[in-house]
């Protein structure tokens, strides 16, 4: 299916993607442009968001998710007492194609279609009895950042200090070394690589997909985690760069 770029209600100078992008239409000078925006994750929950204008001008800047600005582009406004619902669990893919608007109950009961042999309730919050197990273990024993925990999980920063310190859950104990992993590896691996090469995770998205091109010592860093050329990076195409970051979680394994 071809990408299709529609207006975002309430923000012309922008657009939105059903490939799960948005990008500006002009720059800060007035001048036309087609630049796809660097998502970032603002408040630690997982979601990507980006910052829009309304006039142009830095000091009117908004923060916004980028899932409901594709689901507000592609079909409609958010119903009364609605919210997105990512269909196949992961947050990081903003395709038309994998977004709904859905009931809380429904984004909850999603998770139970996901993680139908792990699910068990452990209290109030959206986590699972193992991932709250899980934590414990990749912050004690396996000396994960909070932050990277964080980012695995799709949670706050501060849920992962209080899973810690024994604020949440204390009655979870930490997980055996034989324990079932619910991590998604690609997170795990994305996160990794991009801190290694000292860039954000989103922008190491946009880069494999073709949406943005790194500079030339960002293209230097990548190649050397992951046995390539720079050059290689600077102008291969969507599937070359995969193939190459693939490298890299080859040489983890």
């Amino acid at each position: 299916m071809p990408e299709v770029w529609k207006p975002i209600p309430g923000f012309k100078r922008y657009e939105a993607s059903n490939e799960g992008w948005i990008r500006s239409l002009w720059d800060k000078n007035g001048k036309k442009v087609k630049k796809i925006l660097r998502p970032t994750f603002p408040n630690g929950n997982g979601h990507l968001a980006v910052g829009l204008t309304k006039n142009g001008t830095t000091s009117e800047s908004l923060t916004r998710q980028v899932h409901s600005l594709i689901l507000l582009s592609f079909a409609g406004p958010c119903p009364e007492g609605m919210e997105c619902i990512h269909q196949d669990g992961d947050k990081l893919n903003n395709r038309i194609g994998n977004l709904k608007w859905g009931t809380r109950s429904e984004n909850q009961q999603m998770r139970v279609v996901m993680n139908p042999e792990s699910y068990q309730e452990c209290g109030p919050g959206k986590l699972l009895k193992n991932e709250v197990a899980q934590i414990k273990r990749l912050y004690h024993v396996n000396h994960y950042s909070q932050l990277k925990i964080a980012y695995c999980f799709d949670i706050s920063h501060t849920t992962v200090s209080k899973i810690i310190n024994g604020h949440r859950w204390p009655d979870v104990k930490m997980a055996e070394e034989n324990d079932r992993v619910p991590l998604i590896p690609k997170r795990i691996w994305l996160y990794d690589l991009a801190n290694e090469v000292k860039i954000s995770s989103p922008f190491l998205s946009m880069i494999l997909n073709d949406k943005a091109n790194p500079s030339w010592v960002t293209a230097k860093r990548l190649a050397q985690a992951t046995d390539s050329r720079p050059d290689q990076w600077m102008d291969g195409t969507a599937s070359e760069r995969k193939a190459m970051a693939f490298k890299y979680l080859g040489g983890r394994r």
